[in-house]
This record gives structure tokens, sequence and C-alpha cells, in this order.
């Protein structure tokens, strides 16, 4: 269920009702996946997220869904496989949320998978009903590497009454909680999360079935609408609207709020002219300004884990120190949106003549603004992604600050649009405003990645090195894009570890390869980042690059075992990431000569692991692995 709140400015009253969702999901930032399960042709689905998770069905039938086109499942022998992602985008590390989510309606009282990615024999998540009750489970099964750790929450009610039934399962780190919804409501009590591990795995995403041949739990009913999400979806609790001044109401000194708190404002002087939409306010740069005071419930006020979102339209020609909007942060904690030589700014936190220690983030964009032309500018605090990120016009203006302030933003100062409440610096804005609006929550533009979130966590085994000697280990990026960040640390009890960051300015959905200079000393440690290669263009060594038509073959990235692993047994397993696109076989091979002039070839496999034994002993041995698919 979800809230939808109609508010009428004449009368300043609010009505509430609430509505079943009428509409299909629509893929944003921290979208991994999406099936619509539209399609016509039965034998794939289509992910609209845009990271490329199409799925292959075998069986199943196209039938009217709970939006458009829906698959339904036979419960013996239909299921849907969506391979394990290149680009890890269904994986999550242990500090990140994330939620699994969709429509099913089944009459069966039989125990049946909606969907599953790994949970044995590796860490993983699923979202299944058993004897009518919807089931979520994260961790990783019993005869899985360690640790052995299932989380289960399961709903208090059943559902296998053969209607449309919506299905939540949220991973909320920040909560460290694990949380069950149906038809929008939880549907139990929530279960401490104790999973201190990723929920990472090389297995493919099953819709419909596990893919174990003992156990496949078919789903017996019809499934709709299935949704990933790299953050902690809850339903009632999705950006409220804390306010909104749109400068439409009566052409007056009396600005009215249209969210439901009623945070109205008192202009003092001011104009109206044409705004982006409707009216808006122009400011003189001499004395105009709009007060809208501190609200007694505490809405413009945040705590210390709570995301919100500042904006507001403008537009303007002067180069001056101006203010667009401002609450406290001198020498309270605060927030606030600015302009100085026509560069947008942003800043949270408090000054130095207030109660805390001087901590302020200040974000300054890129370049100037100040054309005369309507702008939007949003200032993100995400605490999901520990991130204070500046948009302009829905793009990133700079690149975002990780945000270490640890106290709320929370004072008795009133909030200000068009300049800051201090006699001595007020700082006048000069042109026009509008559309201000405040939400508590993180809303990244549509279509512009969350910045800061940690898609994976590689570890990095440098093996024994001697104090002044060196080794270095390559690690391969995925999917980065122009304005990520590559941090580098360690949780090894080192005297000291030097943390660098490196910017990978690479096109997205694309991979690279950083090279990783370990040189241990005395009383410090630090690692050094070292070049690019791009492995589209064939640079990496020892990874075999084909491309027909303009389709190249993704790359072939051993997962384990980590590079200089010594092993005491003569069977070793070997993982590794699946390539794309459609990969139609593997070349795994081994020799101890770096040339690789004796060597022991496997060319037939389909998976993306082997066991492998017969291994000379006392020696290094060289890997080297190769795919091919249709386009060659």
């Amino acid at each position: 269920m979800k809230r939808l709140t109609f508010i009428c400015l004449v009368t300043v009253l609010s009505f509430s009702a609430s509505a079943q969702i009428t509409i299909p999901r629509v893929p944003d930032a921290y979208t991994m996946a999406l099936w619509h399960c539209d399609e016509s042709n039965p034998e794939w689905i289509f992910d609209v997220s845009g990271t490329g998770g199409t799925g292959i069905a075998t069986g199943t039938t196209v039938v009217a869904g709970r939006f458009g086109r829906a698959r339904l499942f036979n419960g013996s022998s239909d299921y849907i496989t969506v391979g394990n992602s290149w680009n890890h985008s269904l994986d999550f590390s242990y500090v990140e949320s994330f939620t699994v989510e969709c429509w099913f309606k089944t009459s069966s009282p039989a125990p049946m998978v909606l969907i599953r990615k790994g949970l044995a024999p590796q860490p993983g998540y699923t979202l299944i009903v058993s004897a009518g009750r919807v089931v979520g489970i994260i961790g990783n099964r019993a005869d899985g590497t360690p640790p052995d750790t299932l989380l289960t929450i399961t709903s208090d009610s059943t559902y296998n009454d053969g209607a449309w039934h919506h299905a939540m399962l949220i991973r909320d780190r920040p909560m460290q909680q694990l949380y069950l919804y149906v038809d929008g409501e939880q549907a139990a009590a929530p279960v401490t999360d104790t999973f201190g591990q990723s929920i990472a795995n090389d297995r493919p995403l099953t819709i419909g079935r596990w893919e174990s041949d003992v156990y496949p739990y078919f789903f017996d009913g019809v499934i709709d609408e299935v949704r990933i999400t790299r953050d902690a979806r809850h339903p009632h609790v999705v950006a409220p609207l804390m306010a909104l001044w749109n400068f439409d109401g009566p052409m007056g000194m009396f600005i009215p709020d249209s969210s439901a708190n009623h945070n109205g404002g008192i202009a003092t002087g001011t104009t109206v002219r044409d705004g982006i939409s409707g009216a808006g306010r122009a400011f003189n740069g001499n004395g105009d300004h709009i007060v809208a005071g501190d609200p007694e419930n505490g809405s413009l006020d945040f705590d210390s884990s709570q995301s919100f979102t500042v904006e507001a339209w403008f537009k303007t020609t002067s180069s001056a120190v101006m203010q667009l909007l401002r609450k406290g942060y001198a020498r309270h904690p605060g927030y606030g949106l600015s302009m100085s030589g026509g560069y947008a700014d942003a800043v949270i936190g408090n000054n130095e003549d207030g109660a805390h220690a001087s901590t302020l983030t200040i974000l300054h964009s890129t370049r100037t603004f100040n054309d005369g032309l309507w702008h939007r500018m949003s200032l993100i605090r995400d605490r999901v992604a520990r991130t204070v990120s500046l948009y302009v016009d829905g793009q990133l203006a700079c690149i975002p600050r990780t945000d270490t302030y640890p106290y709320p933003l929370a004072n008795d100062r009133p909030l200000t649009i068009g300049m800051w409440d201090y006699p001595s610096f007020p700082y006048y804005f000069q042109g026009s405003i509008d559309r201000v609006a405040i939400t508590r929550g993180a809303l990244h533009p549509a279509g512009t990645p969350a910045p800061g979130l940690l898609v994976r966590t590689e570890p990095i085994d440098c093996g024994t090195v001697l104090i002044g000697d060196s080794v270095s280990r390559t690690l391969t990026l995925y999917n980065s894009g122009s304005l990520d960040t590559l941090v580098v640390s360690t949780l090894t009890a080192l005297p000291s570890v030097l943390l660098r960051m490196h910017r990978t300015w690479r096109s997205p959905r694309e991979s690279a390869s950083v090279v990783i200079h370990y040189t241990p000393a005395a009383a410090r440690a630090g690692f050094r980042l070292d070049h690019l290669h791009d492995q589209r263009s064939g640079n990496t060594g020892g990874v075999d690059q084909h491309s027909r038509a303009g389709v190249p073959v993704g790359a072939v990235t051993l997962l384990g075992p980590l590079n200089y692993t010594s092993f005491s047994k003569d069977t070793v397993l070997f993982t590794w990431c699946k390539a794309a696109p459609a990969p139609t076989k593997y070349w795994f091979e081994w020799s101890t000569s770096s040339e690789f002039t004796e060597r022991t070839m496997d060319s037939t496999l389909t998976d993306t692991l082997t066991r492998r034994a017969g291994f000379p002993e006392e020696l290094e041995h060289l890997l080297a692995g190769a795919r091919r698919n249709q386009n060659g």
C-alpha cells in the first residue's frame, strides 16, 4: 500500500487515503534489475534497468499480468535463468542495503521459489512461498563455506489465495534489520541482521526455481514485475515531502507550503515573475527575502542517520556571493544552497563559531551557472552511501564528498530563502527563484547513478612481503564510470596504511585493470595505484580478446583461488566470473612456464568452475583463460 495526500491550498486542509499500487515500476539510479515480463516471446525476459540482466526462459507461458503481461510457471519444469552478471550488479557487499521484490499469485501450498541467487553453497538471498507464507532468506547454507548462517523472516499470514500479492524482502544495513513486506505492509516482525559477510556469489539468479536438481522448488503460479534494488525501499518511508514552496499561491506576502507540514513563509519585498512552472519570485539583491521559520514539528531538521534532499530552481546573471536557501550552519549545524562568482555551492555542517567543532562539508561546482537561464540545484545528503552530492540540472556538478559529519543537522534557526539571517553578511540573492523543495530521502536524479555506492569489495592478497621489498597485484574493475572513485584499503593489522584514491576515467560498463604496488616499511605500509589497462582494447596481457560485428567478448576474471595461494591438498576448485555476452565455451589451461611452452588445457568447459588435480609439488603454477561466443 502507499499513501496518497491531497492538499487544498485555499482552505489549508489535508486529506489522506490508501490505494493499491496501480502502475508498473520505473527504473531509477538504484535499480539493479527490473523485469516487467511484458514480452510476447516466451523465450526471454528483458531487464530494463540498463545493467544487462536478460533472462532465458525454460518453459513458462505468457499470460495477463498484474501490469501488462506476466509469466505462468507450471510448478514442475518452468523457470527463468539470469546469468551471474559480469558487472556484479546482483551482488552486494556487507555494508550495502538491498531490496528484492515481485508480484505473484498462486493457490499451491508447496514450497516454491520466487527469486533466488546463491545461498548454498555460497552466500546469497531468496524470496519463496511455502505453505502459503512468504519467506525471505539471506546468508549461507550449512553445506557452504563459512560462516554457515541463515537469516530467515516468515510472514504471519498466508497468501496462496489465487489473488495478486506484492512481496518485498529488504536488507537494511543502517538499521541492521531484515524486513518483509507483503502488499505494502509489514508481514512479520523485523529480524536482527547478524550476517557479517558480503552477499555475493558466482551463481545465476533464478526465477521460479532453485538451480539445485535435488530440490528445485518449482513455482506453480504467475510472477510479474521482478525488481532488485541497491537500497532499502521501505514502502511507506520513500522520500516524504517536508516542504514545497512553488510560489504559485496568492500574490502577497504569505508564501504557502504545498506539503502536509504547512511550513508557510513570509516575504519581505520580492516580485512575482514567471517561474520555471507557473509563477516564481524575483529577488532584488538588496533586501528581498523569504523567512519560513523553524517549525515546531522539526520537519526541516534531520538527525545524523537521515538522508535528505534540498533543491531549488534559480536564474541569475550576478557574480556576487548569494544565498538561495539556508538553515543554520553557523552557529548551529545546518545546510544551505548558495552561489559565488556564478558557481553553485552546497554546504552541510557547522561553522567554526558553532557549538560543535568546526566541520563544514562544502561542494563547489566545476562551472558557472549565472547565464540568465533557469537551472535546478540539488543538495543530497545520502546516509546510505555516506556521501554529500551537488547536482545542477540533473547532473553531478562536482565529485561527491565523503560525509563524515557525525551530528544531527538540527537547529532553532529559521529557514530563509534569498538571504542568510545574519545582519552583517545577509548575502541577498539577485535573480529569480522557483519551486524550493525539501525531502526526507536521497533523491538522486533519475538516470544518474548514486555516487559512492560500494559495488563490490575485492581481496588483495600480497602474501608475505619483507620490509623494504615490493610486490604488485592486478585488480580488475567492472562498470566503472567517469566519476567513479576506487578506494584501496586494508583490514590487516599493519602499523599504518596509506590510503590513496584514484579516479577511474572510463566509459560506463567497460572494464579496466589497476596495478597495485605494496611496499611495507618499518613504521608504515602503503598501496600505490599505477596504470589502468583497458581490457576491451586487449592490453591486459594473458586475456584473449576477440570481437566480431562490434560485439566484444567480456573478460574472464579468476575469483578463486587468489594469487600466490598455497595448497596442501591435491584437488583445487577454480571459479571465475561469467563472461559476456553469451559465452558458449571457456578454455582453461595451466603451466609451470611463464611462456606456457608446456601446458595442460581443457577447452570443453561451459560452466564457471572446475576442479583440477595432479599439480606438481613445490612449484608455482600459472593460469590462463579465454572464452568464445557466437560472435567469435
